[in-house]
């Protein structure tokens, strides 16, 4: 009688302050929205992998049918899949960035809307912003490192500790990999 909603399975992978976590996710809905709904404390993860940051880790990779994650320890959420990536709705503005988070640098285009201005560009009516064409560095030695480039990342606007706007040398934003 009733049809079962078919939710979008994405291939992720999770930065979360202490651990990366490799699994499944199925937003409830739009993946921005789903993310930015404060409705929402947990994220469910199936056939998920944890592994530790700590350079002096003590375990190895974890490995669960299951997972939940608080998203306010979420940092980084990264779309493994370009295919997947696409299916995503994004907002039109983009500004080169790069985000600075407890182990890790990213960089990459930051879709927000294009009157933002440089110095408050991650507005406090989201905590999850779109981050295109997305490469995450290390800063600091860790035990496990997260893909390096990836199609689609949201980062956290509460973990994030700076920020800086990609200039190019005449002072206008710079193009992504200029």
């Amino acid at each position: 009688m009733f049809r079962q909603i078919e939710l979008a399975t994405l291939q992720v992978e999770a930065i979360l302050q202490d651990y990366i976590l490799k699994g499944e996710l199925q937003p409830r809905g739009q993946l921005v929205s789903y993310l930015n709904d404060r409705n929402w404390t947990f994220l469910p993860f199936k056939n998920s992998v944890f592994n530790s940051l700590a350079a002096d880790r003590r375990v190895g990779e974890i490995k669960q049918a299951a997972s939940v994650v608080n998203k306010n320890r979420l940092a980084v959420l990264s779309i493994l899949k370009e295919e997947e990536a696409a299916e995503i709705q994004l907002p039109l503005g983009e500004r080169p960035v790069i985000f600075y988070i407890a182990h890790f640098a990213v960089q990459g285009s930051l879709h927000v809307r294009s009157d933002a201005p440089d110095e408050d560009i991650l507005d406090d009516l989201h905590d999850f912003f779109p981050v295109t064409e997305a490469t995450i560095f290390p800063v600091r030695p860790v035990a496990a490192a997260p893909a390096r480039k990836v199609p689609l990342l949201l980062i956290s606007r509460p973990l994030t500790q700076a920020y800086q706007v990609v200039k190019s040398p005449g002072g206008e934003a710079a193009e992504p990999g200029g």
